[in-house]
Protein backbone atom coordinates (compact mmCIF):
# COMPACT_ATOMS: atom_id res chain seq x y z
CA UNK A 1 0.00 0.00 0.00
CA UNK A 2 2.93 2.31 0.66
CA UNK A 3 4.57 2.08 -2.27
CA UNK A 4 1.36 1.85 -4.43
CA UNK A 5 -0.90 4.39 -2.70
CA UNK A 6 -1.26 6.96 -5.47
CA UNK A 7 -1.74 3.81 -7.80
CA UNK A 8 -4.70 2.87 -5.83
CA UNK A 9 -6.24 6.64 -5.12
CA UNK A 10 -6.22 6.90 -8.54
CA UNK A 11 -8.06 3.80 -9.77
CA UNK A 12 -10.29 4.50 -6.73
CA UNK A 13 -11.02 8.13 -7.88
CA UNK A 14 -12.28 6.39 -11.61
CA UNK A 15 -14.19 3.85 -10.03
CA UNK A 16 -16.24 6.11 -8.07
CA UNK A 17 -16.43 8.40 -11.31
CA UNK A 18 -17.60 5.94 -12.97
CA UNK A 19 -20.62 4.94 -10.49
CA UNK A 20 -21.32 8.69 -10.61
CA UNK A 21 -21.90 8.50 -14.20
CA UNK A 22 -24.00 5.33 -14.24
CA UNK A 23 -26.28 6.74 -11.45
CA UNK A 24 -26.98 9.77 -13.43
CA UNK A 25 -28.74 7.50 -16.05
CA UNK A 26 -32.47 7.74 -14.93
CA UNK A 27 -33.26 4.32 -15.89
CA UNK A 28 -31.66 0.66 -16.45
CA UNK A 29 -33.87 -1.33 -18.30
CA UNK A 30 -34.15 -4.67 -19.27
CA UNK A 31 -32.70 -5.43 -23.38
CA UNK A 32 -35.20 -7.36 -25.38
CA UNK A 33 -34.42 -10.95 -26.81
CA UNK A 34 -34.11 -8.78 -30.27
CA UNK A 35 -31.93 -6.39 -28.54
CA UNK A 36 -29.64 -8.66 -27.27
CA UNK A 37 -29.90 -10.14 -30.52
CA UNK A 38 -28.97 -7.46 -32.24
CA UNK A 39 -25.95 -6.30 -30.13
CA UNK A 40 -24.43 -9.53 -29.64
CA UNK A 41 -24.24 -10.13 -33.61
CA UNK A 42 -22.42 -6.56 -34.01
CA UNK A 43 -20.24 -7.32 -30.94
CA UNK A 44 -19.41 -10.89 -32.41
CA UNK A 45 -18.72 -9.82 -35.90
CA UNK A 46 -16.11 -7.07 -34.08
CA UNK A 47 -14.45 -9.44 -31.75
CA UNK A 48 -13.86 -12.47 -34.50
CA UNK A 49 -13.92 -10.66 -37.99
CA UNK A 50 -13.41 -7.51 -37.85
CA UNK A 51 -10.93 -6.53 -35.14
CA UNK A 52 -8.62 -9.50 -36.33
CA UNK A 53 -8.57 -7.66 -39.49
CA UNK A 54 -7.96 -4.04 -38.90
CA UNK A 55 -6.93 -3.77 -35.54
CA UNK A 56 -8.54 -2.90 -32.27
CA UNK A 57 -8.07 0.98 -33.18
CA UNK A 58 -9.51 1.56 -36.84
CA UNK A 59 -12.43 -1.50 -35.56
CA UNK A 60 -13.78 0.13 -32.74
CA UNK A 61 -13.79 3.67 -34.19
CA UNK A 62 -15.48 2.01 -36.64
CA UNK A 63 -18.23 1.02 -34.73
CA UNK A 64 -21.01 3.36 -35.23
CA UNK A 65 -23.85 1.80 -35.22
CA UNK A 66 -24.49 3.05 -31.85
CA UNK A 67 -23.77 6.99 -32.22
CA UNK A 68 -27.05 6.66 -34.37
CA UNK A 69 -25.29 6.35 -37.81
CA UNK A 70 -26.74 5.23 -40.94
CA UNK A 71 -24.75 2.05 -41.18
CA UNK A 72 -23.09 -0.07 -37.75
CA UNK A 73 -19.43 -0.25 -39.13
CA UNK A 74 -17.72 2.29 -41.19
CA UNK A 75 -14.15 1.52 -42.05
CA UNK A 76 -12.20 2.72 -44.52
CA UNK A 77 -12.96 1.45 -48.13
CA UNK A 78 -16.46 0.23 -47.01
CA UNK A 79 -19.71 0.29 -44.67
CA UNK A 80 -21.22 -2.73 -43.65
CA UNK A 81 -25.05 -3.44 -42.12
CA UNK A 82 -25.58 -5.85 -39.49
CA UNK A 83 -28.36 -7.83 -39.20
CA UNK A 84 -29.65 -11.15 -37.07
CA UNK A 85 -32.13 -13.55 -37.04
CA UNK A 86 -33.37 -16.80 -35.60
CA UNK A 87 -31.69 -19.42 -37.62
CA UNK A 88 -35.42 -21.62 -36.81
CA UNK A 89 -37.37 -18.51 -37.95
CA UNK A 90 -36.39 -18.93 -41.74
CA UNK A 91 -33.79 -16.58 -43.69
CA UNK A 92 -35.31 -13.00 -43.25
CA UNK A 93 -34.01 -9.96 -41.72
CA UNK A 94 -36.24 -6.39 -40.82
CA UNK A 95 -35.21 -3.44 -42.43
CA UNK A 96 -35.39 -0.83 -39.80
CA UNK A 97 -35.09 2.28 -41.52
CA UNK A 98 -34.81 3.58 -45.30
CA UNK A 99 -31.39 5.16 -44.95
CA UNK A 100 -30.01 1.52 -43.72
CA UNK A 101 -29.73 0.00 -46.97
CA UNK A 102 -28.86 2.80 -49.00
CA UNK A 103 -25.49 4.42 -47.99
CA UNK A 104 -23.25 7.51 -48.89
CA UNK A 105 -20.18 4.98 -48.74
CA UNK A 106 -19.60 2.00 -51.59
CA UNK A 107 -19.78 -0.55 -51.32
CA UNK A 108 -22.32 -1.60 -49.08
CA UNK A 109 -22.07 -4.96 -47.31
CA UNK A 110 -25.25 -6.75 -45.38
CA UNK A 111 -23.68 -8.77 -43.08
CA UNK A 112 -26.79 -11.43 -41.87
CA UNK A 113 -26.00 -13.53 -38.48
CA UNK A 114 -27.78 -16.63 -38.29
CA UNK A 115 -28.37 -17.00 -34.15
CA UNK A 116 -29.81 -19.64 -32.24
CA UNK A 117 -30.21 -19.62 -28.41
CA UNK A 118 -27.86 -22.00 -26.86
CA UNK A 119 -26.97 -23.07 -23.68
CA UNK A 120 -23.30 -23.96 -25.18
CA UNK A 121 -23.22 -20.35 -26.51
CA UNK A 122 -21.76 -16.72 -25.02
CA UNK A 123 -23.71 -13.49 -23.65
CA UNK A 124 -23.29 -10.22 -24.45
CA UNK A 125 -21.54 -9.84 -20.90
CA UNK A 126 -19.13 -12.91 -22.14
CA UNK A 127 -18.47 -10.74 -25.85
CA UNK A 128 -17.74 -7.41 -24.10
CA UNK A 129 -15.50 -8.97 -21.23
CA UNK A 130 -13.44 -10.52 -24.00
CA UNK A 131 -13.05 -7.52 -26.13
CA UNK A 132 -12.08 -5.44 -23.24
CA UNK A 133 -9.63 -7.88 -22.54
CA UNK A 134 -7.70 -7.10 -25.78
CA UNK A 135 -8.17 -3.13 -25.54
CA UNK A 136 -4.72 -1.85 -23.88
CA UNK A 137 -5.42 1.64 -24.23
CA UNK A 138 -7.41 3.49 -21.69
CA UNK A 139 -8.96 6.63 -23.90
CA UNK A 140 -10.23 3.52 -26.74
CA UNK A 141 -11.66 1.29 -23.75
CA UNK A 142 -13.50 4.35 -23.09
CA UNK A 143 -14.89 4.99 -26.05
CA UNK A 144 -15.57 1.06 -26.85
CA UNK A 145 -17.60 1.36 -23.33
CA UNK A 146 -19.68 4.12 -24.31
CA UNK A 147 -21.01 2.49 -27.24
CA UNK A 148 -21.73 -0.57 -25.71
CA UNK A 149 -23.82 1.61 -23.00
CA UNK A 150 -25.77 3.59 -25.70
CA UNK A 151 -27.18 0.34 -26.72
CA UNK A 152 -28.62 -0.20 -22.63
CA UNK A 153 -25.73 -2.53 -21.82
CA UNK A 154 -24.01 -1.84 -18.69
CA UNK A 155 -20.77 -4.00 -17.57
CA UNK A 156 -21.73 -3.08 -14.02
CA UNK A 157 -25.65 -3.48 -13.96
CA UNK A 158 -26.40 -7.24 -13.50
CA UNK A 159 -28.93 -8.25 -15.73
CA UNK A 160 -30.00 -12.16 -15.08
CA UNK A 161 -32.14 -12.18 -17.94
CA UNK A 162 -29.27 -12.41 -21.04
CA UNK A 163 -29.69 -14.95 -23.08
CA UNK A 164 -26.74 -17.31 -24.59
CA UNK A 165 -26.72 -17.43 -28.56
CA UNK A 166 -24.16 -18.81 -31.07
CA UNK A 167 -22.96 -17.97 -34.44
CA UNK A 168 -24.39 -20.47 -36.61
CA UNK A 169 -23.65 -19.03 -39.74
CA UNK A 170 -22.73 -14.86 -41.19
CA UNK A 171 -23.61 -14.24 -45.27
CA UNK A 172 -22.35 -11.62 -46.88
CA UNK A 173 -24.26 -9.85 -48.87
CA UNK A 174 -23.41 -6.49 -51.70
CA UNK A 175 -25.69 -3.80 -52.02
CA UNK A 176 -25.69 -2.61 -55.32
CA UNK A 177 -28.08 -2.16 -58.06
CA UNK A 178 -30.63 -5.00 -58.14
CA UNK A 179 -30.68 -5.33 -54.81
CA UNK A 180 -33.87 -5.68 -52.83
CA UNK A 181 -34.30 -2.41 -50.99
CA UNK A 182 -36.10 0.70 -50.95
CA UNK A 183 -33.92 3.44 -52.68
CA UNK A 184 -34.25 7.09 -51.31
CA UNK A 185 -35.40 8.62 -54.44
CA UNK A 186 -38.39 6.37 -54.47
CA UNK A 187 -39.29 7.48 -50.75
CA UNK A 188 -40.89 10.90 -50.33
CA UNK A 189 -38.57 12.78 -47.50
CA UNK A 190 -42.09 13.71 -45.87
CA UNK A 191 -42.04 9.53 -45.22
CA UNK A 192 -39.96 9.30 -42.04
CA UNK A 193 -39.91 6.14 -41.45
CA UNK A 194 -40.14 2.93 -43.31
CA UNK A 195 -39.56 -1.08 -41.26
CA UNK A 196 -39.44 -3.91 -44.42
CA UNK A 197 -38.24 -7.42 -44.46
CA UNK A 198 -35.53 -8.65 -47.09
CA UNK A 199 -35.73 -12.91 -47.80
CA UNK A 200 -32.36 -13.56 -47.96
CA UNK A 201 -32.96 -17.10 -49.74
CA UNK A 202 -33.75 -15.27 -53.21
CA UNK A 203 -30.23 -13.18 -52.95
CA UNK A 204 -28.00 -15.69 -53.75
CA UNK A 205 -26.44 -13.68 -56.69
CA UNK A 206 -25.63 -10.70 -54.61
CA UNK A 207 -23.29 -13.21 -52.07
CA UNK A 208 -19.70 -12.44 -51.34
CA UNK A 209 -17.11 -14.04 -49.05
CA UNK A 210 -16.81 -12.48 -46.01
CA UNK A 211 -12.97 -13.49 -45.57
CA UNK A 212 -12.01 -11.68 -48.80
CA UNK A 213 -13.64 -8.76 -47.90
CA UNK A 214 -12.10 -8.22 -44.56
CA UNK A 215 -8.44 -8.33 -45.17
Amino acid sequence: MREYDEEIIVNVMKRLERWQKLLRKSTFKIMSKEEQMGLFSELKLLRDYIIPAYGNSASIHGWVGALGDKQDFLLEKFAIEVKSFRLTSGNRVWISSKEQMNSEKNPLYLFACALNEAGSGETIADLVKSIKGKIEDEILFSEFIEKVEEYGYFPEIPQESLSKFVLEQVSGYEVKDGFPKISLEHVSPLITSIKYSIELSGCSQFKVNINRILK
